[in-house]
């Protein structure tokens, strides 16, 4: 049964996910498509990645509930493909396909965290060799999106044509 910090963390994530969408207003086939320096991502490959990471890591928490202190990483060498694999495959998709994909792929990370209970939240865990608490990992898995959410911004105002108005924030 969940409680208020499975709540606030829900909103943590809803907001997240609206800021993702928001920075996409008005976007441009140029805008989604060209990276913004070479051997940087595409807005549409950095979407391609938010929209595996998120469902990702919200399983990994929920696999590791029955584990003492989990650390919750990329452990194989699948998982580890499976991030770029997602931007090669999904890196072209289509702005309708890549919302869609977004909906799904946040409905699911949503339903997972619903699953959780306030007890889940407080439990150790260590991610990147640094301890936290279950609650602490989904809050970095939020500000990873807000962190791309800028991201998509910046890319969008770096292509920006001369004269053009900038995305708003």
């Amino acid at each position: 049964m969940s409680g208020p910090r499975v709540h606030a963390l829900l909103r943590e994530l809803e907001g997240a996910h609206e800021a993702l969408e928001r920075a996409l207003e008005g976007i441009t086939p140029r805008e989604l498509y060209t990276p913004p320096k070479e051997g940087e991502w595409s807005v549409a490959q950095v979407l391609a990645h938010t929209i595996e990471m998120e469902p990702f890591w919200l399983r990994k928490v929920l696999l590791a509930r029955q584990q003492e202190a989990p650390t919750l990483a990329r452990a194989t060498e699948a998982e580890r493909e499976q991030r770029l694999r997602a931007v090669a495959e999904h890196g072209q998709d289509s702005l309708p396909v890549i919302l869609s994909r977004m909906a799904e792929a946040h409905a699911e990370a949503v339903s997972i965290l619903l699953r959780l209970d306030e007890a889940d939240l407080a439990r150790p865990c260590v991610y990147q060799n640094r301890r936290m608490t279950v609650q602490a990992f989904i809050e970095s898995v939020a500000r990873h999106l807000r962190e791309h959410e800028a991201q998509i911004r910046a890319t969008r105002e770096a292509l920006a044509t001369p004269g053009q108005t900038a995305p708003a924030r």
